[in-house]
């Protein structure tokens, strides 16, 4: 009996030690990286929608205090998350019928994360290479009732559940535009997290102006780095851009260059609405263009910089915060 307990002591410490020169080796190679999994506030919103129950909220308050802030102040906006009454609001909230639905739909779609904790984890390890000094987030999924897709606070992103229910969501129809609902599909989630994530760590610069071109160019360079860090091909999919669409900038394309660029030097609210917002649309030619227009030909010129600049880094990109030079690099052709 004491051999064997022996025995077993030395195939542990064995492997203890195969273990540690794994992990001492993908510290030298890079590959090496800490687990990762989504944190599931979803469920306890669940919990307490569907039961009431007082302890499912003292776990939201205690072991998720801001997510549960966040929810209540920014995403539900039913007041402060110091109001006595709270507890009884989003109760009543998270058990109202449509809510329970939403909840409902979500957790039958979203059970198993095992693909997204991976898809995760690769963009975390090309962030650690690429932005070495951008903390690392932590990352929980929720439900807003149809109001955000994804919230950023500091290192903390949240997404919703009951955003990327898929195309074919039948709620959707009441509520979006089509090009909206071509990106509320779970296979947006990763990338719509890093976008938002990176776009608030690397906010539009204070000495800018804010004009139409300013904000083209920065979220073109968020664009691109968003694709960058997730390995996404395409633009267009990221904008929910159907082929049609596609195709109608291709057979319109400087159209569309002569009609953006001459309002690049507007601050006018409605002229960024329209060409920046996946709600408003202009129309050229005697034709209704596909929206984010802006969005587009930004990003068009910050990929047609970086294409001939093959050199700097996504570091760089990231602290660049004077961007003219890519406009005047640009030639007005498609790529």
């Amino acid at each position: 009996m004491r051999y064997l307990s022996h025995r077993f002591i030395l195939l542990l410490l064995l492997g203890c030690l195969f273990a540690s020169c794994e992990q001492v080796a993908g510290w030298l190679d890079g590959s090496w990286d800490k687990s990762f999994a989504i944190e599931r506030y979803d469920r306890l919103q669940n919990e307490l929608g569907v039961t009431g129950n007082f302890s499912a909220m003292q776990r939201m308050n205690t072991v998720f205090p801001k997510q549960t802030q966040i929810l209540v102040e920014d995403v539900l906006e039913i007041g402060s998350v110091t109001d006595p009454d709270m507890k009884d609001k989003l109760k009543d909230c998270l058990g109202d019928t449509a809510m329970l639905i939403l909840m409902a739909d979500g957790e039958s779609k979203f059970g198993d994360m095992k693909q997204l904790n991976r898809d995760f984890t690769d963009v975390l390890k090309r962030m650690s290479k690429e932005l070495p000094q951008l903390p690392h987030p932590k990352v929980y999924a929720q439900f807003s009732g149809l109001n955000e897709s994804v919230v950023v606070s500091d290192s903390l992103i949240g997404f919703s559940l009951d955003k990327y229910m898929g195309a074919d969501y039948p709620l959707y129809k009441k509520y979006f535009y089509d090009n909206q609902i071509a990106t509320m599909v779970p296979e947006r989630i990763v990338s719509d997290c890093v976008f938002f994530y990176l776009r608030d760590n690397y906010p539009l610069p204070e000495s800018s102006e804010g004009t139409l071109l300013d904000n083209m160019l920065h979220l073109g360079k968020i664009n691109w780095m968003t694709l960058k860090l997730t390995g996404g091909d395409a633009l267009e999919n990221m904008l929910g851009y159907s082929k049609a669409d596609e195709q109608w900038i291709k057979e319109n394309y400087q159209d569309v260059v002569d009609y953006v660029m001459s309002f690049q030097h507007s601050t006018d609210p409605q002229v960024l609405r329209n060409l920046l917002s996946p709600t408003y649309t202009v129309t050229i030619n005697g034709q209704k263009a596909p929206a984010l227009l802006g969005t587009w030909l930004g990003y068009q010129m910050v990929n047609h910089y970086m294409k001939n600049h093959k050199s700097l880094s996504l570091q760089q990109l990231a602290e660049t915060t004077d961007l003219s030079s890519m406009v005047s690099f640009y030639n007005y052709k498609m790529n």
